[in-house]
């Protein structure tokens, strides 16, 4: 049975895209089939693959165009459901007063979910009913935090909003994993933000930590996961490491 992991966040630029589609690729890495869904209308998981979004997840949800007809392969064991961008907000629109509004991705992924081991769905930072959507369809959830000041204060809105849902559906906490992380480099400050999250047992934190990495930017630019563009890297060691932890706690 397939596992289904919404990777969210109330903040952008934390990594919550780069997280999930480095996440994707070391799952697959480890035999699984991942199929990543992107319900960002900054379409940036799409951006970074160089996918052909001309068919996407906006027509999915308004039932302009079937599953079969949208998912595009991005290498061996990872396939993607690419954003259609700004069309987001027009399928945000069309579906807003239908029945079960919360639920259109989810029976839009039942049928085929059983293709696939994992599928990570990553949102956008803005709360609206793409991120119901996102989170209604999934057996788990993953907050990615940035140590900093604002990121954590909107941790207490995003936990009170995902509590909510979780209270309707029995989504589960994953757990959060902490990004662009310099423990050289922060400061004391953010050093404390870290440790805070740390030590409250309800975050659920991954032990595994994503450092600051310059080869994890730079593998957008050649369209790759960077555990294909410098596996020998250390963003490459912490998302393959991250991974092996994720297969682990929700076996």
């Amino acid at each position: 049975m397939s596992k289904i992991v919404c990777i969210i966040s109330s903040k952008s630029g934390v990594g919550r895209t780069t997280t999930t589609l480095n996440l994707g690729a070391a799952i697959s890495k480890q035999g699984n089939k991942v199929l990543l869904v992107d319900m960002c209308w900054e379409a940036n998981m799409t951006l970074h693959f160089n996918i052909d979004s001309s068919t996407n997840t906006a027509d999915l949800l308004t039932k302009r165009s079937r599953f079969e007809d949208i998912v595009t392969t991005v290498k061996d064991g990872l396939d993607i459901l690419p954003s259609g961008g700004s069309e987001m907000f027009n399928a945000l629109e069309l579906i807003s007063n239908g029945k079960n509004r919360e639920h259109v991705l989810n029976y839009a992924l039942k049928a085929h979910a059983r293709c696939y081991d994992y599928i990570l769905i990553n949102t956008s930072p803005i709360l609206n009913l793409l991120a119901d959507n996102a989170l209604y369809a999934a057996d788990y959830y993953m907050i990615v935090q940035q140590p900093e000041v604002y990121a954590y204060k909107s941790m207490d809105r995003l936990n009170k909003y995902i509590k909510f849902i979780s209270s309707e559906t029995g989504l589960k906490n994953g757990g959060v994993v902490i990004t662009r992380f310099n423990e050289k480099q922060c400061s004391n400050l953010h050093r404390h933000i870290y440790e805070v999250v740390r030590d409250d047992p309800s975050n659920k934190i991954f032990s595994t930590t994503i450092r600051t990495n310059i080869e994890v930017v730079e593998a957008a630019t050649c369209n790759l996961s960077v555990i294909d563009y410098a596996p020998a890297s250390t963003g490459a060691k912490d998302y393959m490491q991250l991974g092996l932890e994720v297969l682990d706690r929700f076996k």
